[in-house]
């Protein structure tokens, strides 16, 4: 009789709600994958790769900080 209404009391609790906080539609965008082949071993072998990745770490980088920060953003939320 008496543990009744403790297994009620269990299903009365409401589940957590979703934080309703936008985030930017860009940060589900994936960084890409492949890398540029290094083709030698001089130094003009290596910077013309290099010279190709500068921009798209730029790009991810900043992506992946805002994402990083999205998400602690909405742990406070939470909280």
């Amino acid at each position: 009789m008496f543990a009744c209404p403790l297994i009620l009391s269990a299903c009365t609790t409401p589940p957590p709600t979703k934080p309703n906080v936008p985030y930017q539609e860009n940060l589900l965008t994936k960084c890409p994958e492949t890398l540029p082949r290094i083709n030698g071993v001089t130094g003009k072998d290596i910077a013309k790769p290099l010279l190709l990745l500068t921009p798209q770490y730029a790009d991810c980088a900043a992506r992946h900080n805002q994402l990083v920060d999205e998400i602690n953003q909405r742990k406070e939320i939470r909280q």
